[in-house]
């Protein structure tokens, strides 16, 4: 029996980690058992053994949700064209029974238009979601964006001379970025369009997923897009809209973690015991991306690609560099029963891991936690925390070997216990704004600005 069909909004979806997350679940829903939906780590200790058989998907709605029509359904036409070749290839294969076909006959690609750093955009394409679909399964918020200037050479040369060149391009902190940038909705742009915008677009579609955990007794899923690049260093309680930061990026990731993780802990601990939506941290580790394109000359943009290849093959486990391995996170947190994503890292071990006793996923995590400057410190902190039965937030990254093969890793959030204040902080300051411009939108029908 075929599991419901799902309609699932991804942001930004027409480049980058969008693009490649698009791709890669449409060629995982093609197959009769994706891989992504299978195991990636075990129990340490298993009390009981888990359905784990993936799901049938006998199609999907995808939506596309971008600012540009034109480059929307130019990756539309890319999309249609790698399932009909997916489904081709398929039909070679002896054993063939048709299932890729029916797929491709139930698959929509819609495209929808919203301005992720513009309030009212994201109320009009709520509303127009709410208009057209009865539930929606699945939000990816994978839409960023970065005000990159040019790189601090000399700031990229002492990070290389001090931490090594593994860390300086896997968490870099000379790109320089301007400061003081406002957004039309009177925010800070960095902020309003990578963390607030999505946060309104996940309470104005929450009925959408609540009709869908009400219909098919099952949980939607919202996948918070992060970075290995997001830490606590560049958070000020301040300046929580990033418009004094030079690294308004990264502090824009950080501040995705801490309120993803906050939305994950009220949800479980609500009435509702995470029935209607759960929150997952995906990030693609370390990609290739048009991001970059915007901050260097193409030609250094090239070697910055040949530089990721390298320290890959040097022993980097942080670089799948393109966009569709990178997205290998997001579709394990998408696809993959509820029943074998890990809630613990000292719980759960690696399904390839070969020691035994295996090695936990804490143990695991620590050699990127050594990434960040007091990661060991958080690391011990979130191990005390487990064993004393608290919540602590997960981040599911995209790890490879030198080959380039890709897996799911685990890490927690940063200074998570230092830092669980300000995630109820932010996450007020958030509700508070959704809840002035909502007020806005219903008395004049525009969202308008609103005083922070």
């Amino acid at each position: 029996m075929s599991a419901p069909r799902p309609v699932i909004v991804i942001t930004g979806a027409n480049s980058g980690v969008g693009f490649g997350t698009c791709e890669r679940l449409l060629l995982q829903l093609c197959e009769k058992v994706p891989k992504d939906a299978l195991p990636q780590f075990k129990p340490i200790s298993p009390s009981s053994s888990p359905d784990v058989t993936p799901e049938d998907y006998d199609g999907l709605t995808l939506i596309l949700a971008c600012r540009s029509k034109e480059r929307a359904l130019e990756a539309r036409a890319k999309l249609l064209l790698t399932v009909d070749r997916q489904v081709a290839k398929q039909k070679q294969r002896r054993d063939y029974d048709g299932r890729a076909e029916r797929f491709r006959e139930n698959l929509e690609i819609n495209f929808h238009k919203v301005d992720m750093a513009d309030v009212q955009s994201v109320f009009e394409f709520a509303e127009e979601l709410s208009g057209r679909y009865t539930y929606v399964s699945h939000l990816i918020c994978n839409a960023g964006a970065a005000f990159f200037g040019l790189v601090d050479v000399l700031g990229a040369m002492r990070s290389i001379i001090k931490n090594g060149i593994s860390v300086s391009i896997t968490i870099p902190s000379y790109k320089l970025q301007p400061t003081g940038r406002m957004g039309k909705d009177g925010l800070g742009a960095i902020w309003h369009c990578n963390l607030f915008g999505h946060y309104v677009l996940y309470r104005h579609l929450y009925p959408l997923f609540k009709a869908y955990a009400q219909k098919f007794e099952r949980p939607a899923r919202v996948l918070w897009t992060s970075s290995l690049e997001g830490q606590p260093c560049w958070y000020d309680h301040e300046d929580w809209q990033l418009l004094k930061t030079d690294h308004a990026y990264e502090g824009s990731k950080y501040e995705i973690d801490l309120v993803a993780s906050e939305l994950q802990r009220r949800s479980l601990r609500s009435d509702e015991g995470g029935k209607v939506v759960r929150h997952f941290i995906v990030h693609p580790g370390v990609v290739w991306s048009n991001m970059s394109n915007e901050m260097i000359w193409s030609f250094l943009n090239v070697a910055i690609g040949i530089v990721f290849y390298i320290g890959r093959l040097f022993g980097s486990p942080n670089h799948p560099v393109t966009a569709v391995k990178g997205a290998m996170s997001a579709t394990y947190c998408a696809l993959a029963s509820l029943a074998i994503i890990p809630t613990s890292l000292l719980g759960f071990s690696h399904i390839q891991s070969s020691k035994t006793p295996p090695s936990s996923l804490w143990e695991d995590s620590l050699p990127n936690m050594t990434l960040y400057e007091r990661g060991l410190e958080s690391a011990e902190a979130v191990k005390a925390a487990e064993l004393r039965g608290e919540f602590v937030p997960l981040k599911f990254g995209v790890e490879t070997d030198r080959l380039g093969r890709e897996h799911v890793g685990v890490i927690p959030v940063v200074e998570w216990e230092e830092h669980r204040k300000e995630a109820e902080f932010l996450l007020e300051k958030c509700e508070s704004l959704y809840t002035s411009f909502t007020a806005l939108h219903k008395s004049s029908g525009q969202a308008g600005s609103v005083a922070a």
